[in-house]
């Protein structure tokens, strides 16, 4: 992920209440989604820093979101794996 991509987040994330990710691309691979929601998977898992932005938020959607509360359990259980 680009730095400045994460940089984005710590400034822009804490000033919204309501967050959706859209992911756009012209792909043909069928699967792409399911890529693209592992990058976002991988993302929680390996920044508890950004999940924490994320949890901050009233809401927020996204490809690869759906495990955010679960991995945030999971870490305030003292399981860092997300899993």
């Amino acid at each position: 992920m680009s730095s400045i991509h994460r940089k984005s987040d710590e400034i822009g994330l804490p000033i919204v209440d309501k967050f959706i990710s859209m992911d756009i691309t012209d792909d043909k691979d069928p699967a792409i989604g399911d890529k693209i929601a592992e990058i976002h998977r991988n993302r929680f898992a390996n920044d508890p820093a950004l999940v924490k932005l994320v949890e901050s938020l009233g809401s927020y959607e996204g490809s690869g979101t759906g495990n955010v509360t679960m991995m945030s359990r999971n870490m305030t259980a003292g399981n860092t794996t997300g899993g």
